[in-house]
């Protein structure tokens, strides 16, 4: 892989590790009822946002260890 793509992989994988600590602080949000959501909605996000917040760190950190040099 050329310099350039690796460093956009990193760049992206920077964004994506942002985004999901984004995420997993609105799934906390969510599961200390502090959105003003139905109580059934709430269970619904929170569970939305972690696992939302969990695959983005994953992918984060493949992208960002990927063809380190």
């Amino acid at each position: 892989m050329s310099d350039t793509r690796v460093a956009n992989a990193r760049l992206v994988g920077k964004l994506l590790a942002f985004s999901g600590v984004f995420m997993l602080a609105a799934s906390l949000a969510a599961w200390m009822r502090w959105l003003p959501y139905a109580e059934g909605s709430l269970r619904t996000l929170a569970k939305v946002f972690l696992v939302t917040g969990a695959a983005d760190l994953i992918i984060a950190f493949v992208l960002i260890s990927r063809n380190r040099t």
